[in-house]
């Protein structure tokens, strides 16, 4: 029998970022501006995914760049307005998860532009369910996600360490004097990268086609369940691994032995093995097994080559990480903003107070005045707890209002500071004041290895 152990709610959006293609034959193509032959821009790196700036008919939004989706994604109908959407069509879009398909529209005519990269005449597919509201466990604002026609147009260089991301017109560069870097043959399925890698499960080497998703934070996804469990005991536990369009998804969690990607070897890896009725549409190329997400992909430099069918891999300083699980045992969500007083401290240097008497006085020091404000600071919530955790045994909910961590505020952390917080020592105590039903409450939690 599998040793079984549950945890509830990772963090984590292995999301939306694994969306099917789309129907119809996309034609969108960026160009550079005028002159220019290469561009660099900067990029934020939260939970592995890269979050860039992308402006759409004017306005500024920010995108995940991910090579697993095939059309350009926009989320949020608050946002859809200020677009001036052009040319809409109404259709709709089955995506990951086991509900039904979801509502949306394809505009056309669209400006976008990314750096000095644009396209006049872009088509995008807009989902204007307000319940798929993906930034609460990003802890910033997600308007959409572009992959294929960006990656299509140009040689790309992603550098999660300097987390900048340079691409050149492939008319006029190529990436054959790449230092220290290994080559690799992709397969572009249903405008998809592929690539085929060397698993070691349970002493037994296994090959698998995996797609280069660099829309999934997790290190790898394995669709057969039979090829991490088939040859005896695995420790693993249960999880919800993201959430998709077409619903929640959840699975197993566990490790490997050994991830082969020509010389490169990962030992002791990550692995997530998603339920088969939430990934069934994921597989219409018979070949996949998963997939290489952003915690693998964030341990090298990617060359990312699709009019010559390459990538190229170039491992960073993050190579030798070790492989960590959330464990604090509760998954934190934003949500949204509250008001607070803040206090602070300035300095009057005046030449003149009033005493008690109400009398004007020369003063000729500086003094030190307590003051305060009202600001607007973000709120963090328990949006699950693990089960058997040390969370759970300490009475800590869903719903509970995080206030401190460690004695400081928890709104002068980011989301991702949190995260990384939760994943950073076994054995680590982290205490938390909490507020549920405006009671207060301190608790310590102890952080533990799952797996």
């Amino acid at each position: 029998m599998y040793e079984v152990r549950k945890i509830a709610g990772c963090f984590f959006l292995a999301v939306f970022l694994l969306l099917l293609p789309l129907n119809g034959t996309s034609q969108n193509r960026f160009v550079l501006d005028e002159g220019k032959k290469s561009d660099r821009i900067a990029f934020k790196l939260l939970n592995n995914l890269m979050l860039i700036p992308v402006t759409i008919n004017g306005v500024e939004l920010t995108f995940l760049l991910d090579t697993g989706v095939s059309s350009t994604i926009l989320f949020g109908a608050a946002v859809q307005d200020s677009l001036r959407l052009q040319n809409k069509k109404s259709i709709k879009i089955q995506g990951l998860g086991q509900n039904g398909s979801v509502s949306a529209y394809k505009s056309v005519n669209n400006k976008i532009k990314i750096g000095a990269a644009y396209d006049l005449n872009h088509s995008l597919y807009v989902v204007y369910d307000e319940s798929l509201n993906f930034s609460p466990r990003m802890g910033v604002p997600i308007h959409g996600i572009i992959g294929y026609d960006f990656f299509r147009s140009f040689l790309v260089r992603t550098n999660y360490m300097s987390k900048t991301i340079k691409f050149w017109d492939p008319r006029n560069h190529d990436f054959k004097n790449c230092r220290n870097c290994e080559s690799f043959d992709i397969v572009l399925n249903n405008k998809k990268p592929f690539v085929t890698t060397k698993m070691t499960i349970q002493d037994s080497m296994k090959y698998t086609t995996l797609l280069v998703d660099s829309g999934s934070s997790d290190a790898v996804w394995l669709f057969d369940e039979f090829n991490v469990f088939s040859n005896g005991p695995t420790k693993y536990f249960e999880d919800f691994l993201g959430l998709g369009l077409s619903g929640d998804i959840h699975g197993k969690r566990s490790r490997i032995q050994q991830l082969k990607l020509g010389d490169f070897v990962l030992k002791d890896v990550h692995v997530a093995i998603p339920e088969a009725e939430s990934i069934a549409k994921a597989r219409k190329y018979a070949k996949r097994d998963g997939s290489l997400g952003g915690e693998f992909l964030r341990r090298f430099t990617v060359f990312y080559d699709y009019p010559n069918n390459r990538i190229k891999l170039r491992k960073n300083s993050n190579f030798s990480d070790p492989f960590h699980y959330n464990m604090s045992g509760i998954t934190v969500a934003h949500d949204g903003i509250e008001m607070i007083k803040e206090k602070f401290s300035s300095f009057n240097s005046s030449d003149y107070f009033t005493d008690r008497a109400g009398q004007s006085q020369q003063y000729t020091g500086v003094s030190l005045v307590e003051e305060s404000r009202i600001v607007l600071v973000p709120r963090y919530i328990i949006a699950a707890v693990s089960k058997g955790s040390s969370a759970a045994r300490m009475g800590l909910e869903v719903g509970d209002e995080i206030i401190e961590i460690n004695g400081a505020a928890a709104h002068k952390m980011q989301l991702s500071e949190l995260n990384e917080l939760f994943r950073s020592k076994e054995g680590r105590t982290v205490t938390l004041r909490v507020r549920n039903n405006n009671v207060e409450s301190k608790v310590k939690i102890t952080l533990k290895k799952i797996l």
